[in-house]
C-alpha cells in the first residue's frame, strides 16, 4: 500500500508541472529514480520501527519527475502553484474517503488496508506538500511560487497549514496521539531528530 501510494502521488503530484513543460518544450518529463535514497529510507524506517513508532517515517528524496528542457522562474512558479492547489484538493478528497475505508469488515482485509495506505499517502503528501516544499527558501519550490504571485501564495500556504494543524496536530482527528501519550514524545524526537540529519547533510 505505501509503494502504491508513493508512486500514485509522485505520478499525480506532477501532473501539472509535466502539462505546462510539455505545452512549452515539448518535454513532458521522465521518472527519476535515486536508488541511494532507499537506503537512507530504510533506515530511517528501522529507526522509527525500533523505538515503536509506526508505520514509520519514510524519509528522502527517492523518486520524482525530472526535465531535460528547462522552463523560465515565472512558468516554475506558476507550475508549482498549480501543483500544490491540485495536491491539496486531492488531499482533501483522500481524507474524506478515509472514513469509507476505516469500517469493521473493510479496514481488516488486504484490500481495505491496501486503500487506506494509498489514500493516507495522498493526503500526507497533499498536505505535508504544500506546508514544507512551499516554504519560501532559495532550495524549495516555494520560492519561485512566492516571486510568481504573492498574494495567490499566502493564500495557498493558509489553507495548507490549517490542513496540516487541523488534520495532523489536532489530537481528536487521531492522526497524532494526544500530547500525554508516550507515543507523542517519540513522535516529536524523531522530527527534530531528522529535522537535524536534513540541516547537518543538506
Amino acid at each position: 500500500g505505501l509503494v502504491a501510494g508513493l508512486l500514485l502521488v509522485t505520478w499525480l503530484a506532477d501532473l501539472p508541472r509535466r502539462s505546462l513543460h510539455g505545452r512549452l518544450t515539448g518535454d513532458r518529463g521522465h521518472l527519476w529514480v535515486i536508488p541511494a535514497t532507499l537506503i537512507v529510507a530504510a533506515v530511517c524506517v528501522l529507526i522509527s520501527r525500533l523505538v515503536g513508532y509506526l508505520p514509520g517515517y519514510l524519509y528522502g528524496l527517492i523518486i520524482g519527475y525530472a526535465f531535460l528542457a528547462k522552463i523560465e522562474p515565472p512558468h516554475e512558479g506558476r507550475a508549482g502553484t498549480l501543483g500544490a492547489w491540485w495536491m491539496l484538493a486531492l488531499a482533501a478528497a483522500a481524507w474524506l474517503t478515509l472514513g469509507a475505508v476505516r469500517v469493521p469488515g473493510v479496514q481488516d482485509t488486504v484490500p481495505g488496508a491496501i486503500a487506506e495506505a494509498v489514500l493516507a499517502a495522498i493526503t500526507v503528501a497533499g498536505i505535508e506538500g504544500v506546508v514544507f516544499a512551499l516554504m519560501p527558501l532559495r532550495f524549495l519550490p516555494g520560492e519561485l511560487a512566492f516571486r510568481w504571485q504573492r498574494v495567490t501564495w499566502a493564500l495557498l500556504y493558509a489553507v495548507g497549514l490549517f490542513g496540516f494543524v487541523f488534520i495532523f496536530l489536532n489530537p481528536a482527528s487521531g492522526y497524532v496521539p494526544a500530547p500525554d501519550a508516550a507515543p507523542f514524545g517519540v513522535a516529536l524526537g524523531l522530527f527534530i531528530a531528522f529535522g537535524v540529519a536534513s540541516i547537518l547533510f543538506w
